[in-house]
């Protein structure tokens, strides 16, 4: 099914697939997501841009150890109304130090 299918979905949640690497570039086709979970991805090492998740107020990654950089864009979408969350754990070293939590 092409991603450009699912321009209704609001929440998508990705867990326990631990032979997946990356994440499809498509899913920032998802301008409708308002909420996304990644967790126990042990094998996630990349992530597409997030900028075109317009409506996403809540991101949540965890137990992905080897994801070396979080999403680009992660902070453009805290400019949208409402109030934006995210929480990532057990994320690789490098990608903590690239994009720390924010403070809200």
């Amino acid at each position: 099914m092409p991603w450009s299918a699912l321009t209704s979905l609001g929440s998508l949640s990705i867990q326990w697939c631990g032979k997946l690497r990356a994440l499809p570039r498509g899913i920032s086709k998802l301008g409708a997501l308002r909420e996304l979970t990644l967790r126990k991805l042990d094998e996630l090492q990349e992530m597409p841009d997030l900028i075109g998740l317009t409506a996403l107020d809540s991101l949540t990654i965890g137990s992905c150890g080897k994801l070396s950089a979080l999403p680009r864009g992660l902070y453009s979408l805290s400019v949208f109304p409402g109030e934006f969350r995210a929480a990532w754990h057990g994320v690789g070293r490098t990608a903590r130090n690239w994009c720390p939590m924010p403070n809200r």
